[in-house]
């Protein structure tokens, strides 16, 4: 949340996380907790894991209770600017990996180049919003 002590910092190292309540996708269905399992182990840091969820919007909404901290994909954290909620950069970075499956039918029909040149120029221009949020240093 806002308020929180680390809300006040423009960027946060994953030990920064130490000993915090932390809130979290689902651990048996989310590619996103991999990452964070890993960032976690490889910093040597241990968390309170407090609550999961399957959905970032309710994620973020137990953030803006004040029921923890998390690492959350970003797509969702600009809609979030109205309600309390701090977004801040951490490093070493949490990755999260995206694909466009696609039938093996020979060449790739128009559509799903399309598709897939679409679906590019948008996450590129998503997280550049996010980014761009970011680096205002307010509350997202």
């Amino acid at each position: 949340p806002a308020n929180h002590p680390l809300a006040a910092r423009e960027r946060l190292e994953i030990a920064d996380l130490a000993g915090e309540e932390f809130v979290g996708p689902m651990h048996e269905a989310d590619a996103l907790w991999t990452g964070i399992d890993t960032a976690l182990e490889t910093s040597g840091i241990s968390v309170s894991r407090r609550l999961e969820t399957q959905h970032s919007q309710i994620l973020y909404a137990f953030v803006e209770a004040g029921l923890g901290v998390t690492i959350a994909e970003p797509f969702s954290a600009p809609r979030f600017h109205r309600l309390g909620v701090a977004v801040r950069p951490i490093a070493p970075p949490v990755y999260l990996d995206f694909a466009l499956l696609e039938p093996d039918i020979g060449p790739t029909p128009e559509i799903v180049a399309w598709l897939n040149a679409d679906v590019k120029r948008e996450t590129e221009a998503c997280l550049a919003h996010v980014q761009k949020v970011v680096s205002l240093k307010t509350s997202l």
